[in-house]
């Protein structure tokens, strides 16, 4: 028998063969001759089985906001490919300065675009593909998700123009990214742009970008109710706002997303949201109960007792090493 907090011979195996896989994955990272530090952190958590597809996404952010070292972090999911802009940005020290310049006098939240291969608009079609078939389909994104990264605007532009590329869930979800004003982005194609100031009046915008981190922190810990797929990234992106943090987008820099085949977690949130007439999926009730709090000025992200208490540390920490 497996007493709770024991793995059985079976889990063990599972977890071996996962810490092998990251410790390939860093030890291939090192390796590259031009790769930055790269810090790497493998959790495990006992839940029940019926829990198991429902990855503690945020959770796993706020640990990956407890292990950055640097004083600005990049709020970025797996799936996505940061430009070249946005590292020559970072590596000329005057443009680096005046971005933490940025973030870190006020409360201020750098929108960094984001673009991705035009996907098949046609669900149906994509599920009855053969695994073959999706694995080209997959192979020629990537193509076109990597060649975007390394452009500038103008060849951005020919891929939009094209129809090779979009604003980020164009489709799906316009309201998700539409207000980051692609159009005031593109229209400046100087080797350096001023970061412009953008008030978004949708509740569903949930872009990526940069804080500076002892302010996400102190102040946008992403809330650990959620479990897998759905509203995890927009509550926190929204309470940022309700603080008084001011959005302004990066002049320069942008990301794209890399397609991958659906998750286990959005088949089982599509699942749910078929049956939205009957019931709201789990994580958009949790989002709604949210928003109302916000509104009432009653919100406060829920943490788990250890990260709480790791936050608290590392904030007393950060100011004492700043006096």
């Amino acid at each position: 028998l497996v007493r709770p907090g024991e793995f059985s011979a079976e889990q063990s195996q599972v977890l071996q063969a996962a810490r092998a896989a990251v410790q390939g994955t860093f030890d291939r990272a090192e390796a590259a001759p031009r790769s930055c530090v790269l810090t790497v952190l493998l959790s495990y958590e006992y839940v029940q089985q019926e829990m198991a597809r429902q990855l503690p996404v945020n959770s796993l952010r706020n640990q990956a906001l407890l292990l950055a070292q640097t004083p600005m972090i990049a709020l970025l999911d797996a799936d996505v490919m940061p430009s070249s802009s946005m590292a020559q940005a970072l590596a000329d020290p005057e443009q680096a300065k005046e971005l933490r310049r940025l973030v870190s006098r006020q409360k201020h939240f750098i929108v960094l675009p984001a673009y991705e291969p035009t996907p098949i608009s046609e669900i149906s079609l994509v599920e009855r593909m053969s695994p073959a078939a999706r694995g080209v389909v997959l192979s020629q994104q990537h193509q076109v998700a990597a060649f975007a990264a390394g452009s500038a605007k103008s060849a951005l532009q020919r891929l939009l123009d094209g129809g090779m590329l979009q604003t980020f869930d164009k489709l799906a979800s316009p309201f998700g990214h539409n207000g980051t004003e692609f159009w005031r982005w593109l229209a400046c194609r100087e080797q350096r742009c001023r970061a412009y100031e953008i008030k978004p009046e949708s509740e569903r915008y949930e872009p990526w970008g940069v804080l500076d981190r002892q302010q996400a922190l102190q102040h946008a810990p992403y809330d650990e109710v959620y479990r897998g797929y759905g509203k995890n990234k927009i509550s926190n992106v929204w309470w940022l706002r309700e603080q008084g943090f001011k959005l302004f987008v990066h002049g320069t820099a942008f990301i794209v997303h890399r397609p991958h085949a659906i998750s286990s977690a959005k088949y089982a949130w599509r699942k749910e949201f078929r049956q939205r007439h009957v019931r709201l999926p789990t994580n958009t009730r949790k989002f709604n109960t949210a928003m109302a709090a916000m509104k009432a000025k009653t919100y406060a992200p829920k943490l788990d007792a250890s990260t709480a208490a790791c936050i608290r540390q590392e904030l007393v920490r950060i100011s004492r090493r700043e006096q």
